[in-house]
C-alpha cells in the first residue's frame, strides 16, 4: 500500500468519525439549518406524524379536560400555536399566518393539532366550533 492511500483511508476515518460524534443530541441533523432562537429548547423537533386533541368535547368529557386553543402568534417566521397544554413552533413565513381575527374564532375552542412531517410538512389546527386551518410548513417543534 502506498502512504498517500493509507493518509486518504485515515482522513476519511476521521471525517466519518467526526461526523457520527458531532449533533446536540436534541434529535436534529448536524446537517440542517440550525434551531431558530425562538424555538425553546424544551420544545422537541417532530420527526414523525402526530395528533393531540380533539375537535369537540368528547361525550362524557368536560371541557376543562379538553384541549383548547389558546393564541397564535408568528414572529421571524416561526408561527406559534399555545393550548392549555401544548405549544407547536413550526417554520412559516409570518405572512402566511392566521389573521388576527381568524384567530380569534379559535380562542377557548377544543382543537385538534395534526402534524404531519413529509416534504412539505403540514399542519392542521381543526374545531367543530371554529373551523379548520391548514399550514404548509418546514420544521416543526412540539413542547408538552
Amino acid at each position: 500500500m502506498s502512504l498517500r492511500f493509507l493518509v486518504s483511508v485515515l482522513a476519511s476515518a476521521c471525517l466519518l468519525l467526526a461526523a457520527a460524534c458531532s449533533g446536540g443530541g436534541d434529535g436534529e441533523s448536524p446537517t440542517a439549518a440550525p434551531r431558530p432562537t425562538s424555538v425553546p429548547s424544551a420544545a422537541k423537533l417532530v420527526s414523525k406524524d402526530q395528533a393531540f386533541g380533539s375537535a369537540s368535547v368528547p361525550a362524557g368529557k368536560d371541557r376543562a379536560d379538553s384541549e383548547l386553543f389558546s393564541s397564535t402568534n408568528c414572529a421571524d417566521d416561526i408561527l406559534t400555536i399555545t393550548t392549555n397544554h401544548h405549544a407547536v413552533y413550526a417554520e412559516l413565513p409570518c405572512d402566511r399566518a392566521l389573521p388576527a381575527d381568524v384567530s380569534a374564532r379559535f380562542i377557548d375552542k377544543p382543537v385538534q393539532v395534526r402534524m404531519v412531517v413529509s416534504e412539505p410538512a403540514k399542519l392542521y389546527v381543526d374545531s367543530s366550533e371554529a373551523g379548520s386551518a391548514e399550514f404548509t410548513v418546514g420544521r416543526i417543534w412540539l413542547e408538552e
